[in-house]
């Protein structure tokens, strides 16, 4: 019983050492603190630049990824497009309705 009780004790005791919560990877708080992403490859040279290309000059075709990331990049620019274009109307209108008080 003695045994049964001191292997018991040592599975508790290994279990305080056992980390149960999720891993983060070094320096992803930093990075978030400071408006970077969470982690170091999301953009940069590193993901945009092609790692290879022919001989001759011609670039290689582009991933699956890469397609992706250039249309979500596309499409976040027509959305930052239209925002401003609705905040400069914004503008314009409150401008007209205070001149039109005056």
């Amino acid at each position: 019983m003695a045994a049964i009780a001191k292997q018991v004790l040592t599975k508790q005791s290994l279990l305080r050492f056992i980390c149960t919560s999720q891993i983060q990877s070094a320096g992803s708080k930093w990075r978030l603190e400071r408006g970077l992403g969470k982690c170091g490859n999301e953009y940069g040279p590193l993901v945009e630049i092609p790692d290879w290309s022919y001989p001759d000059g011609r670039p290689a075709p582009l991933g699956d990824r890469e397609v992706k990331r250039r249309q979500k990049n596309a499409q976040l620019a027509k959305q930052a497009v239209q925002y401003i274009k609705e905040l400069k109307a914004a503008k314009e209108d409150y401008l007209k309705k205070k001149n039109v008080k005056d």
